[in-house]
Order: C-alpha cells, then structure tokens, then sequence
C-alpha cells in the first residue's frame, strides 16, 4: 500500500490540469461528450487544489469522483439538447418527406400492401385501408412506417 500511496502523494495542481486537457482533447477528436464533463471536473479539481493545496490525495480524488458525477448529471440535463431546431426537420427521413403527395401504383397490391411510383423509384406501400389497388390507381401518401409509405386511393 506504501508505494500506491507515494505515488499519490505526488498529484498536484498540474496533474488535473493536464488530466482536464487531456480528456477535453480526446472529446475534441471523438465527440460525444462522455470526456467533456470529466476533463471539466479535472480542470475544477485543479482549480480547487491551486486554492486549497493543503488538501490531501485521498481529497482530491473524492473531489474529482463528486465533481465528475454532478457535472455529467448537470451537462446532461442542461447543456446537452436532444437535437438543434432546424428549418428542415425531414432532411434525414426521406419516406416523410413524401407524406401528401400523389403517387401511382405500380403493380396490383395483394393483401393491402404492393409497390408505387413516387419520382421514378418504387416504393413499397400499404392501403391504409387494406385495400387492394389496381395498377394505375392514383394514391395519397398519407404516412409512413419505416420505409413504407401507407396510402389511400384519391
């Protein structure tokens, strides 16, 4: 226990620092924020530790523990949104981009569900109704499941 302890010993004021910029660092190359609150609790603990430099390790690592565990809990609830507002929210969900729109129907649906034509690709689809369409049927695309489209005849 005595050489564990000596080495503890040794921690000072700039092993925080580096320790903070170090994790803040690897948060820059891999963002997720899972380094971010912890490299933050490290620069404070060594903020702490310049103000307070009697404190022993043992203190220091109970101060890095807390702080790390409120500063998550903390950046997690407030500073991390779940999703910045956009001008385009259906950018990403291409089928939802097409809910509305008029659509023909390929090939005749069995058992309420079959293929459409929406910009020259095909699509799969279903009736909403659970109908089965002839080909030609023109279509209202009114939701979507996935990559399927659910339609109604118009």
């Amino acid at each position: 226990m005595e050489p564990f302890a000596a080495i503890f010993n040794t921690i000072t004021l700039w092993h925080w620092l580096v320790l903070g910029a170090v994790l803040i660092g690897l948060e820059v190359i891999a963002p997720s924020t899972y380094l971010l609150w912890p490299g933050l609790a490290a620069l404070a603990t060594g903020g702490i530790v310049a103000l307070m430099p009697e404190l022993g390790w043992q203190y220091h690592l109970v101060l890095f523990a807390v702080l790390s565990v409120a500063a998550t809990i903390l950046g997690r609830r407030y500073a991390v949104s779940g999703g910045e507002a956009t001008d385009q929210p259906l950018l990403n969900r291409r089928a939802s981009q097409y809910v509305g729109r008029v659509a023909v129907v390929a090939e005749a649906f069995a058992g309420g569900r079959g293929p459409i034509i929406l910009d020259d690709t095909r699509w799969p689809a279903k009736d909403a109704g659970g109908q089965d369409l002839k080909p030609g049927t023109r279509v209202e695309i009114i939701g979507t499941d996935g990559p399927v489209l659910s339609v109604k005849a118009v």
